[in-house]
């Protein structure tokens, strides 16, 4: 839906959403003006007429006056590269503290952009274990770092969905 938001393509989206609906029994996102512009390149690669492409709009005197937030990209160079995963995984029982555990992921993911973490063998979350991981999620998302449950009990995932886990991390629930 992103992409066609920023095509704008209002028609397609609103049909895609509708489809979205439908299957996820959930409101899709609503249509929001774009913040940047896409365009179609011909098959010999030239651009035709019309809007900016992205990167010259964003430099332009125009682009300034518009919203602050249409400039949070990262510079792209060769040190901004994403690293690989770096893949952990849970088991068995989470209970209480959990300060020794989130030291010894805090060391695995020490220079990763994405924290991917199996839950596969996860068997149980409290909640005070569970407010703990929230907040060290929270943490690497403000970092700008990603994270990835990977392999989780249905259960364990509407707990995750619960406490708020869910809207900062990518929850995959697994499909045996």
């Amino acid at each position: 839906m992103a992409l066609l938001r920023v095509m704008s393509r209002m028609d397609d989206f609103e049909l895609v959403a509708l489809n979205y609906c439908v299957t996820y029994e959930v409101s899709p996102p609503s249509w929001e003006t774009p913040r940047c512009i896409c365009k179609a390149l011909s098959v010999d690669g030239r651009v035709g007429e019309g809007p900016l492409p992205i990167v010259r709009s964003l430099n332009s005197p125009v682009a300034a006056t518009h919203d602050a937030g249409a400039r949070d990209f990262r510079v792209t160079t060769i040190e901004s590269i994403l690293l690989p995963p770096v893949k952990v995984e849970l088991s068995g029982t989470i209970i209480g503290d959990l300060s020794e555990t989130l030291e010894k992921l805090d060391q695995q993911f020490a220079a990763a952009d994405i924290l991917s973490i199996s839950c596969s063998k996860l068997v149980r979350v409290d909640f005070a274990a569970a407010g703990t991981l929230l907040n060290w999620v929270s943490s690497h998302h403000s970092e700008g770092r990603q994270v990835q449950f990977s392999g989780v009990h249905r259960l364990i995932a509407g707990f995750f969905n619960v406490v708020g886990i869910s809207e900062i991390a990518q929850i995959a629930i697994r499909t045996d």
